[in-house]
């Protein structure tokens, strides 16, 4: 039983340890994509600015303005999502989709920015236009792109919230499962424990308890007005070699029984083997005893 109880609760213990560190990877690992989700809206919003400004960049250069300003807003906010450096911080997508489709946005950008620097010197106006709405549309499958990105990690922290709703579910369900194995084995032990200060024969307490119950009573220092009444059955060997032991075990019993009903709700009762009886009682007075020493005399004459 006590090996048992130790395997159950070094697994237990095992357990508990691996549920704590999965919680603690888990969370980890949960707030990591959150952080990047977080990072992911707000390059999302700078690639919104970029096909945003290149139109009216474009517009301006179209109407004759040199817009060298706003060749620099965009190609530093280029620069940084490319790099991750800068001071917007934008955060640096390594994802490969993500990393293609920049690269084919950063090429369309360098044509935008010759084609411009080439407008001032030719004028030609459609060609500006052509390139310009090509850039446009690189803009837009790259904010596509960015959201798909995120909607991905975004399936992954809900993915990791329901592992871990499940995950603690489970946890729960073994700790439960625990508890009860736990109660069972204690409950278990008691009964041992009861059955071991038992006298199987009566059900009064054995010689094991008794002596259990003095040395409490020792350690207690609680002898004041403590009493202990000794008895011994007299002629029991006769009944046992004339009759048998059957019939011997059977006068055993009875007057067992009578001590339990007189002395089971006031002292403590035990069998201390053969015809030997003891009874504890504490916060007595000679007076109480003899009456119940007169109530077990009379329980006895009753029976007979």
């Amino acid at each position: 039983m006590r090996n048992s109880r130790t395997k159950f609760n070094a697994f237990f213990y095992i357990f508990f340890v691996i549920v704590f560190v999965g919680l603690v990877s888990m969370n980890m690992i949960l707030l990591n994509v959150i952080t990047k989700v977080d990072g992911d809206a707000r390059l999302i919003n700078y690639l919104g600015l970029v096909r945003g400004s290149s139109q009216r960049l474009v517009k301006q250069e179209l109407q004759g303005i040199d817009a060298d300003d706003k060749i620099q807003y965009i190609q530093d906010i280029l620069s940084e999502i490319d790099t991750g450096n800068g001071k917007n911080n934008i955060i640096k997508v390594n994802n490969p989709k993500f990393k293609s489709q920049l690269s084919i946005l950063l090429k369309d950008w360098e044509t935008l920015k010759k084609s411009i620097y080439n407008f001032r010197e030719d004028n030609d106006k459609d060609r500006l236009y052509e390139v310009s709405e090509y850039f446009f549309l690189s803009a837009n499958d790259m904010v596509f792109v960015a959201e798909s990105v995120s909607n991905q990690k975004l399936n992954l922290i809900l993915r990791l919230k329901i592992f871990l709703v499940v995950f603690v579910i489970i946890t729960i369900i073994v700790v439960v499962l625990q508890l009860k194995q736990t109660n069972m084995l204690n409950n278990d032990v008691k009964e041992l424990d009861t059955i071991a200060k038992k006298d199987k024969l009566t059900g009064l307490y054995n010689r094991r308890a008794c002596d259990e119950e003095i040395e409490r009573y020792v350690m207690a220092n609680s002898l004041d007005k403590f009493a202990c009444i000794c008895i011994d059955l007299d002629n029991l060997k006769y009944f046992n070699d004339n009759y048998g032991h059957f019939v011997g075990d059977k006068l055993i019993e009875l007057f067992a029984r009578a001590l339990h009903e007189v002395f089971s709700s006031t002292g403590f009762v035990s069998r201390n083997g053969g015809d030997e009886f003891v009874i504890f009682i504490e916060n007595t007075s000679e007076d109480n005893i003899k009456s119940l020493i007169k109530k077990l005399d009379d329980n006895v004459r009753e029976k007979n």
